[in-house]
């Protein structure tokens, strides 16, 4: 759990649960800082485009090539094995609830 302290008032707080059963909790701050501006002087020698592709993950303009993440396919095979005990649980039962946060679970560190 990572801990941030700003100063100022608590406007609101949210609190949230995702399909896989975490929670989380969002705060809005009011505080008096001011927002830096855009630096405008940045020049073009000292930029980078990045493009975000198919083939690969990143493409740099300086001809650098990031590889995609192969997150997906290393757990595909676990996604399908507990989709399909899923599809295979009686509709409304406590069990189909269980396999449903497993499904969710799985979703989850793909995503993660």
């Amino acid at each position: 759990m990572s801990k941030r302290v700003k100063k100022g008032k608590i406007g609101t707080a949210t609190v949230s649960r995702n399909p896989s059963g975490q929670y989380f909790i969002s705060f809005i701050v009011h505080t008096d800082e001011q927002v830096p501006e855009f630096n405008k002087s940045i020049s073009k020698e000292n930029s980078l485009g990045i493009d975000f592709g198919l083939k690969h993950f990143l493409n740099f303009s300086n001809g650098e090539k990031i590889d995609s993440p192969e997150y997906f396919k290393k757990t595909l095979g676990k996604l399908t094995w507990e989709q399909r005990k899923l599809s295979k649980k009686k509709k409304g039962s406590k069990n189909k609830e269980k396999q449903r946060v497993k499904v969710a679970r799985v979703h989850q560190h793909i995503a993660d």
